[in-house]
């Protein structure tokens, strides 16, 4: 297709209005990915895995299922004002993610960064270019001489950009700044959690743009599991991520993936919505800086905690945690004892408060970080390469 760009309309190219999609959500209710997390997640399920980046792009994209109700899937592309033939066409997957997942859970959007007319052959576009030129002569607008072509400012020659959005993405977007922050600019506006996959974008935009998600948790989370995946190094050939590698030991076969995220997303339910209220408090309490961060750091601490205890501890260091925790309740016990005549109203109140003193970060409801370790406690990766991936996706993998 070729692609012509009247200029202008540069300064006032359009982008895909989130505003009503979002209004009214909590974060545990939507999050944003991008097509190219949910298409390595297809490839997952499907076959074709490539890289190890793509692997990290299914990975979002489960994050992303797992911690939210429902997903908007937000595909970069351009506004087609198409006046002969089709646009530009989302390329075909192996598989379908919504045939696993239904269509209700993820919500399908264009992201569009620019505003251009589309044609098929060149000949269109001449036509097009000869009809603007004459409005240009007689218009007082003082449209410009030269309009410019293709998706590029410094571009002043008619060409053939793209057929579908794989070639759009490698081609144009992975190369121009610009569009691409025409792209994240509607995303951050809305503040909610985005799971952006694209690597050019990360790298680009990471530390200063993309919204960030819960990463006190998150963040934590992955340190922590690197630090358990180093141990294994002698008995593992590939470190997965961490929620792929939970999904694929718990499946039979590929084609078990999408109902086993559906099974995860059951069993996060309730604690996805604790782990995502603290930082609806946050914006809604008003509290001083210090208390805010002071409370960022103490998610931060207790989610590595939680982790650390449960699998980076010592047989010994867990033992003793353990007769610990049968002393508290001993404790628990006698005062229940001494307290009976106090009635049970006293007792049941001494108990929960001295149990509350046993949870690792019992100021917040982690128990999204608490089952993650239970989930990754019962792991056995040592089959899931041979298991999943074929002899060419293996060596891809390797390189």
């Amino acid at each position: 297709m070729f692609l012509y760009e009247p200029t202008e309309l540069r300064s006032a190219s359009v982008s895909f209005d989130l505003t009503q999609s979002v209004a009214g959500k909590k974060r545990a209710d939507l999050g944003i990915s991008d097509n190219y997390a949910k298409a390595c997640l297809e490839k997952l399920i499907g076959g074709g895995i490539t890289s190890f980046s793509q692997l990290n792009a299914a990975e979002q994209c489960i994050r992303s299922l797992v911690f939210h109700e429902q997903i908007i899937c937000l595909t970069p592309s351009v506004k087609i004002n198409n006046m002969f033939n089709t646009p530009i066409q989302l390329c075909r997957s192996p598989v379908a993610l919504t045939d696993y997942l239904g269509q209700d859970i993820i919500k399908s959007s264009i992201g569009n960064i620019n505003y251009l007319h589309g044609f098929q052959r060149l000949e269109e576009a001449k036509k097009e270019i000869q009809k603007r030129e004459t409005l240009r002569a007689k218009s007082k607008l003082h449209l410009p001489r030269q309009p410019i072509f293709s998706l590029s400012p410094n571009t002043t020659d008619l060409k053939h950009v793209a057929d579908n959005i794989d070639d759009y993405a490698q081609n144009c977007f992975s190369t121009d700044k610009v569009l691409q922050s025409r792209y994240l600019l509607p995303i951050i506006k809305t503040k909610v959690p985005s799971y952006i996959a694209y690597p050019f974008l990360i790298e680009n935009f990471e530390d200063n743009v993309i919204p960030p998600q819960a990463n006190e948790f998150f963040n934590s989370l992955d340190d922590r599991w690197l630090v358990y995946q180093d141990k294994l190094k002698s008995r593992i050939d590939l470190a997965f991520p961490l929620f792929i590698s939970i999904v694929l030991d718990r499946a039979e076969k590929r084609e078990d993936i999408g109902k086993v995220i559906m099974e995860l997303r059951e069993e996060y339910c309730d604690c996805r919505n604790g782990l995502w209220n603290i930082y609806e408090q946050l914006d809604n309490e008003n509290l001083s800086d210090s208390r805010y961060v002071q409370i960022l750091i103490d998610v931060e601490e207790s989610t590595k905690e939680i982790f650390n205890r449960s699998l980076l501890a010592s047989s010994k260091s867990q033992l003793t945690l353990s007769l610990d925790n049968q002393k508290r309740l001993g404790s628990i016990l006698t005062a229940g004892a001494s307290l009976f005549d106090a009635g049970m109203t006293s007792i049941i109140a001494t108990i929960n408060a001295m149990l509350g003193g046993m949870t690792i970060g019992n100021t917040f409801d982690l128990k999204a970080a608490q089952i993650t370790a239970q989930n990754i406690k019962d792991l056995n990766q040592l089959n899931l390469l041979t298991k999943f991936f074929t002899a060419d996706e293996l060596n891809a993998l390797k390189e």
